[in-house]
Parts: structure tokens; sequence; C-alpha cells
């Protein structure tokens, strides 16, 4: 679910009911031999009933957004992934002048997703939190300045994965016109620490310290195009302790960027594209971090006043740091995973739809355990009021 938003609506509250039946091909998220091991059956069907409950101010300048989805995934065949899904978030804002003070809280619990856990681990509830707060000060022609502070955590109900905890602070300095747009120096740096391990692992470090310092520019194209490129030089420190191995490094020291693009084709076509690039912390043990790259494009398309349809596709691959041989004998050290998919959603009323979605799915790791092909049909329908 997206993270609370704010704005002014006509109808501040919503809540929604929605049943989602999907059917999957390959629920294990990998070959034949990995479902096996891990007692898994490859294809299911997945019953999803969920709540909805969105709010948001009426007010944009002393604003607050409130965001929960609440549900479970009912496999039929694979009892084991049986979980509950809680997705939270609440945002506020207050604008003085031409600076903004914000803040944000998110909470999410769910079962792990099984392309990012060992074939140790298949059972796992992960839950995850973030709190952040903000200032801004922008103005149409002149200098501009942020101030970010964020903490998050993660912890996880099996034993054999790494909870850990983040602290992060950013700031930007930059300036600002009509011609030019908004130019900024940008400088972030960032601290997790790993906790909970039972049985210490090499290449499971103490901590990961990670800097960036780089540029962003954004700016709108026109009426209908619009734009934001961040590009950094980012390096990473980890503390090993006694689990470092002789002569291992584990360190990055390279350029990430993240980039959005908005069209607005016309009144019924939007596009959007995406591209990030960024090391992040992981709960696998035996690797201190991962180095995510990922592609995201999507198209949504109004039919009619009662039918909307969407495509999108997105690439990613993650590469994890860390040379413990035992863990790259049950996880991959490199995972590519490509994705294509469609929709349509018709309107029956004001408040009610009826949803139908196709994805295709392939996963090429160094390890052929992990590869898949997986095809998801869905049919969803939902009401509100």
């Amino acid at each position: 679910m997206a993270p609370a938003t704010l704005g002014g609506p006509s109808q501040p509250l919503t809540i929604g009911i929605q049943e989602r039946t999907t059917y999957d091909s390959d629920a294990a998220r990998g070959s034949e031999t990995a479902a096996a091991i891990r007692g898994l059956q490859s294809s299911d069907v997945i019953y999803s009933p969920s709540i909805t409950v969105n709010y948001v101010s009426p007010n944009p300048r002393r604003g607050l957004a409130l965001r929960g989805y609440f549900g479970y995934d009912y496999y039929q065949r694979n009892r084991t992934l049986r979980r509950e899904q809680i997705d939270v978030s609440a945002a506020g804002n207050a604008t003085f002048g031409k600076c903004q003070l914000g803040g944000q809280l998110s909470f999410d619990r769910g079962q792990s997703g099984l392309e990012d856990l060992t074939l140790l681990v298949t059972k796992n509830t992960i839950q995850s939190y973030t709190v952040s707060a903000s200032e801004t000060c922008v103005s149409t022609a002149g200098l501009t300045e942020s101030v970010q502070v964020l903490h998050s955590g993660v912890t996880n109900t099996a034993a054999l994965l790494v909870d850990y905890d983040t602290t992060g602070v950013s700031g930007s300095v930059g300036y600002s016109n009509h011609t030019l747009g908004n130019v900024s120096l940008v400088v972030d740096y960032s601290k997790t620490d790993y906790k909970n391990q039972l049985t210490s692992l090499p290449g499971t470090p103490n901590s990961l310290d990670v800097t960036s310092v780089g540029v962003q520019f954004s700016r709108p194209i026109g009426r209908r195009l619009a734009g934001q490129l961040g590009v950094y030089y980012s390096t990473s420190n980890t503390d090993l302790g006694s689990a470092q191995l002789p002569g291992e490094s584990t360190s990055f020291n390279g350029v990430t960027a993240n980039a959005g693009l908005t069209y607005q084709v016309g009144p019924r076509l939007h596009l959007t594209g995406s591209l990030f690039r960024g090391v992040q912390a992981t709960i696998r043990q035996g690797a201190a971090f991962a180095v995510t790259d990922r592609v995201d494009l999507g198209a949504d398309y109004t039919l009619s006043s009662r039918i909307q349809v969407n495509l999108g596709g997105s690439w990613s691959k993650e590469t994890f740091k860390g040379l413990d041989p035992l863990i790259q004998e049950v996880a991959p050290n490199r995972v590519d995973l490509w994705m294509v998919g469609g929709g349509v959603t018709f309107k029956v009323g004001r408040k009610s739809a009826l949803s139908a979605d196709v994805h295709h799915e392939e996963s090429k790791t160094d390890l052929a355990l992990f590869n898949f092909k997986d095809d998801r049909v869905s049919l969803t329908i939902s009401t509100s009021f």
C-alpha cells in the first residue's frame, strides 16, 4: 500500500471492503526442487479478503492523512504461507509561509517474500516501521533547503534471520527559478545496527554505515511533463567484528541514483517511469548489505467513465555482499527479476468495482534452485462507503 498522502477530497473518510482471488503458477518462488525442499506446492489459489481505511484532512495547510490495509492471505494448498497482511501509515504537515514541517509514521506486517529468504527459512513474519520528520523551505525563485531525520526497524519471527534498526539524516541546499527548475546539493548519512544473531555467520556485520553526496534536479517540462533526477556518490563501511574473514572486504564505493518521470499524454493517458540504485540493509545472514538496481514503467488509460486499463513492467537486480560459503549454497548472491503485466477495472455504480489483472515474472540467479517463471491471474471485487 502506498504511504499516506495529503490533499483535500470531498469525502475525507473512505472505508473499503475487497476480496481478491489469485491463481499463482509458482507460489513457491523457485524451482521444483526448491519447492520440495521447503515443503511447498508450486501452484496455488490465494484468497485475500481485506478492509481499507483512508482519511485525508480537508485542510492541506494543516493536513493529516491516515491509511490502513487489514487483510489475510489464505493459501489453498500452502498452509505455511497463510498470514495476516497489515499496512498502516499516518502523515501530517503544517505550512508556514514558504516553509513546511512534516512527519510520517508507517508500519507493516506480513509473510516475507520467499525470493528474499534462504532455503533454510520458509515461514517468516516480517514487521517493519518507519518514523520520520522533515522541514522544507522552497521559493519559486531563490534559495531552497530541507532537512529530514528518519528511524526505522525490521524484525523477523524466524531465528535464522537478522533484525536491524536504521537511523538516518539528510539535508539539501539548492536554488530554484522558473527557467532552471530546482537544483540542490544533497548529503545523506545512515547507520544500521544488525541485531539478534543467535548464530553469527561470517559476512554478517554488526553495523553498516552509508554516506551519499550528490545533486538533485527537478523541473516541470511544459504543462504535461515533469521529472526529477538525483545522482550521488555513495560509500559504505561495515563493522564485521570477529565474523570478518582474512582479506574480506564488503564495502561499497560507487554511483547511486534515483529518477522519476511523469507524462500526461492527454486527458485519458498517463505515463510514469522511475529508476533507483542504492545500498540497502538485508535480513539475510552472511551478507553485509544488498546493492539494488530497479527500473519501473507504467501506463494508465481511461477507456470510459467506467473502464480503466493499466499496463506495467519492471526489472530489478539485487546483489548481496558477503562471502560465507554456507549461505552461497542455500541463497543466491545475485537475483535478476523481470515483471510485465496489466489489468482492467470496471466500475459498478458509484462506489463498487470489478478488476482483473495478469502478471508474468521471471527470476534468474546465480543459484539455479531460485530460478523461476511465474504467472498470476487475479480477480477482485471491491466496494467503499
